[in-house]
């Protein structure tokens, strides 16, 4: 962004009084309380959380909408008008509210948002109810401090379902017509500012035999030993794909085999065994093409194996999406970061995981990067945390873009 002298003064005198705003004890209380709500998925447990986060925006004078996808689990949008004219441009700030469950293995409560030597733990403090706590605060501080000066409008969205699609979070939002110049969400990025994202294809599979004493095993038919060529075939598959293409920010396309049951005791022939797996997509890969692949692969091998009998099923898919280094979401968000941190030269990178910037990329068509508080490495397992440092940095950020986006 190109400024006159008079113009970089200003903005420098708006932003020091936005930042004043931006408290790390204040990213850091709604962090925890934001953790303290066990909005697990699955199943779905979003409800409460959302009703803070409104209850929240309301007693500081925003306006809130809720929608639902589906029943008991409601989307928040919350919208910051500026007063400044012309008004015609808008940015999204896109957090979810669903976590992974907890699992085993902590030595922090999981939902106690406890804040300790400087870090929030919890299941969600970084994935990424850190990154969405660093949204509101930066929404309060807009209002407080700049509104008169923006010359656009600020949408947030709080959705569910990240953690298992996004089909009844941002998919939803989008669908209902969203439309917006910029986009940023907040996943845990490790502080650096990503302009592409991997997808997901999870899918499952079902081998079918037929149960008989194993004493006498030419009675039935092993479906176990059935699966066993499935697995082939897919390391298979698995190594082909990650020989055949790296994408420069992302690396390679992968599988992962992640649940396999099957069997009920070992005198029994098992007449059904059960995988779940998934393929992480890059650009230029489609959803389609890789079910493609997939459903081809099984077919092949059944030619080969006449009596294969198995069911796939797709469980669910979002795709992968990426946006040029040229976006003003992308260019705005690296030279705030550059700002902030005093750190120069920092380059666009690539989320290795899955998000819902590929509804807004590649369904709603709003250019979206991703940046965001907190460390992959760190998500998903025991003792998950953000540092506080990392909340009021980002926060800054996020303010930044903001008024450089719309003043």
């Amino acid at each position: 962004m190109d400024l006159k002298s008079g113009e970089s003064t200003s903005l420098d005198g708006l932003m020091d009084k936005v930042f004043r705003e931006l408290e790390p004890r204040k990213l850091a209380e709604l962090t925890s309380s934001l953790v303290k709500f066990p909005s697990v998925n699955p199943p779905g447990e979003e409800k409460e959380v959302a009703h803070f986060i409104v209850d929240w925006f309301e007693k500081r004078g925003f306006s809130c909408t809720m929608t639902e996808a589906a029943t008991g689990r409601p989307n928040v949008e919350v919208r910051l008008e500026g007063n400044a004219e012309p008004n015609t441009k808008t940015l999204v700030f896109n957090g979810h509210t669903d976590v992974v469950p907890a699992g085993s293995d902590w030595t922090h409560d999981p939902f106690g948002g406890e804040i300790v030597d400087g870090r929030v733990y919890g299941r969600g403090a970084a994935d990424m109810k850190g990154g969405l706590a660093a949204m509101m605060v930066t929404l309060e501080a807009l209002k407080c401090k700049a509104v008169d000066k923006l010359s656009g409008s600020i949408i947030l969205h709080a959705v569910v379902d990240e953690e298992t699609g996004g089909r009844r979070g941002t998919y939803h939002m989008v669908k209902r017509g969203l439309k917006a110049n910029f986009g940023v969400v907040g996943e845990p990025s490790d502080m650096a500012v990503c302009r592409a994202h991997k997808g997901n294809v999870t899918f499952e599979v079902t081998t079918h035999g037929k149960a008989a004493h194993a004493s006498r095993p030419e009675n039935g038919v092993n479906a176990i030993t059935m699966m066993m060529n499935i697995l082939t075939s897919l390391q298979a598959y698995s190594d082909h794909v990650k020989s055949s293409f790296k994408h420069p920010l992302l690396g390679w396309p992968t599988v992962n085999i992640g649940v396999i049951r099957g069997g009920v005791k070992s005198n029994v022939i098992p007449d059904r065994c059960w995988i779940a797996a998934e393929r992480r997509v890059v650009p230029p890969e489609t959803i389609e093409s890789v079910q493609n692949e997939i459903e081809s692969l099984l077919k092949s091998l059944k030619d080969r194996i006449g009596d294969l009998v198995y069911d796939l099923e797709f469980v669910h898919a979002t795709g992968a999406s990426q946006v040029s280094e040229e976006e003003s979401v992308v260019k705005t968000l690296l030279s705030s970061l550059c700002e902030v941190t005093g750190k120069k030269g920092a380059q666009p990178q690539g989320f290795t995981a899955t998000c819902d910037a590929y509804f807004m990329n590649s369904v709603g068509g709003i250019p979206t990067a991703i940046f965001g508080p907190g460390h992959l490495k760190d998500i998903h397992g025991p003792d998950e945390h953000v540092e506080v440092s990392e909340l009021e940095t980002c926060a800054k950020i996020y303010a930044l873009t903001a008024l450089k986006l719309l003043t």
